[in-house]
């Protein structure tokens, strides 16, 4: 198998098998232990990321991918602070209901569901290929040894 279809199972399980393994926590009647399975099974899953999208940068580029994780990282830290104002606004002066709770678990596992859909169909485990301006090219390359323009003439 090629690594973009080892990154894509492995993102994909642990994708989709959070966004189950969630919505099955809706269908429950405050069954303590079947929470718990749930909870311990999700977390397991949640590993399969290690695979996924943690390995993806160094995929993409070799000299970078601690740049690439980090802006990665930036955009997806943003979540953290919706979530909490997204899950206020939902629970209101409600948090011990179980229907508006159930709101905010199906709203994670669609988020599951849908970025797990995106890595599947979108992501390729290949290192980024840039174009070369045409107007550097005539101008000369830069020595970086010597600091000096070698011209081409």
């Amino acid at each position: 198998m090629s690594k973009t279809v080892i990154r894509k199972l492995f993102q994909g399980i642990a994708n989709y098998g959070l966004a189950i393994g969630y919505f099955l926590l809706t269908l429950n009647d405050c069954n303590k232990m079947f929470v718990f399975c749930i909870l311990i099974l999700t977390s397991f899953l949640s590993m399969f990321t290690a695979g996924g999208e943690t390995m993806l940068p160094y995929d993409l580029s070799s000299e970078y991918p601690a740049t690439i994780m980090a802006i990665a990282n930036c955009i997806a830290n943003t979540s953290g602070m919706i979530t909490t104002s997204v899950t206020g606004l939902i629970l209101g002066d409600q948090g011990g209901s179980f229907a508006r709770w159930n709101i905010v678990i199906y709203l994670i596992a669609g988020a599951n569901f849908i970025g797990g859909l995106a890595f599947t169909l979108l992501v390729k485990a290949e290192p980024i290929k840039f174009k070369k301006d045409s107007k550097s090219d005539k101008s000369g390359d830069v020595d970086i040894e010597k600091g000096a323009k070698n011209s081409r003439l």
